[in-house]
């Protein structure tokens, strides 16, 4: 049942005319007359009788009135409470983020958003596996990976940069590699299934194979392997600069560079986003700029 069509009827009810309900509704007679028969098809009764001076309700019309004025009553209060959230930030803020990045960047920033917004709550939930937005009602994902190409909506919050690194007793010990060929000869850290690193960019894009006695679904067990000496590392820069600061870490140069990353926020749809959203990608964007590690800035 359509809103307009529960509205003339009420309207004329409460009129006891079709053109007083028709007037009142800013609509003709004739579009009144249509939107009431309509109605009464689709309930497959007769809700008025009709005469050339009033209208006058029909037992099943009695009946469905009060149900009409509740569904039209039901109807304002959904919309309106949608129009509330639109002017506020509140609500469910659903989001999915890469383990390291989520516990380490993403959760600080969180905090400080929601003492922003009292009216917001959040699902955070952290995995380095990629979410089906859509099957788990997730607003939005954070995502450090070359995007596939999917009708998901993608906005660039900061970039990623990457970089060679090992500790120096690994260094001193085997050496430092000086070209990509020379990556074969060492001990590389695996993080997943990783088979080769990608170096360069676009056409002068090269895959170097890697090999080495540990590997891990976990970012973090692969760093701490990495400070611990036991091989070479392909690392986000935001997951390294402490190390790196503290010489825990040293950086590799091998001629070229990793292909660099960016940091993503991705979400199912841009019509009628919700203000919770708009207001994360918002905040998200600043404070990430604003925190980018120095030893970033530097290069």
């Amino acid at each position: 049942m359509k809103k307009e069509e529960l509205l003339i009827f009420v309207e004329a009810a409460r009129a006891g005319s079709l053109s007083e309900a028709s007037r009142r509704l800013g609509i003709t007679p004739a579009l009144a007359s249509k939107r009431l028969l309509a109605l009464e098809d689709e309930l497959q009764v007769r809700l008025m009788h009709r005469s050339t001076r009033r209208l006058a309700l029909t037992g099943e019309g009695e009946i469905f009135l009060p149900h009409a004025q509740t569904l039209i009553d039901a109807d304002e209060t959904a919309r309106n409470s949608v129009a509330a959230g639109l002017s506020r930030v509140g609500g469910i803020l659903r989001i999915t983020a890469p383990l390291t990045f989520g516990t380490k960047l993403l959760w600080p920033l969180m905090s400080e958003f929601m003492a922003q917004h009292p009216a917001l709550e959040l699902d955070l939930q952290l995995t380095d596996e990629v979410v089906d937005l859509h099957a788990q009602s997730i607003d939005a994902a954070v995502r450090i990976a070359p995007l596939a190409d999917t009708a998901l909506i993608a906005r660039k919050l900061c970039d990623n940069p990457l970089l060679l690194c090992a500790a120096p007793s690994y260094l001193d010990q085997f050496g430092s590699p000086t070209s990509p060929d020379m990556l074969s000869a060492h001990q590389c850290l695996v993080l997943g299934g990783a088979a080769h690193w990608s170096f360069g960019q676009g056409r002068q894009k090269k895959l170097v194979r890697i090999h080495g006695k540990i590997r891990s679904n976990c970012n973090d067990v692969i760093r701490m392997a990495c400070t611990s000496g036991n091989g070479i590392a392909l690392h986000s820069l935001w997951d390294v600069d402490l190390d790196l600061q503290s010489q825990r870490l040293r950086t590799i140069d091998i001629g070229i560079a990793p292909t660099q990353l960016a940091v993503w926020l991705v979400y199912p749809n841009r019509i009628y986003l919700p203000s919770r959203v708009r207001a994360f990608h918002d905040y998200l964007r600043h404070d990430l700029l604003k925190r980018q590690p120095k030893t970033a800035e530097k290069k």
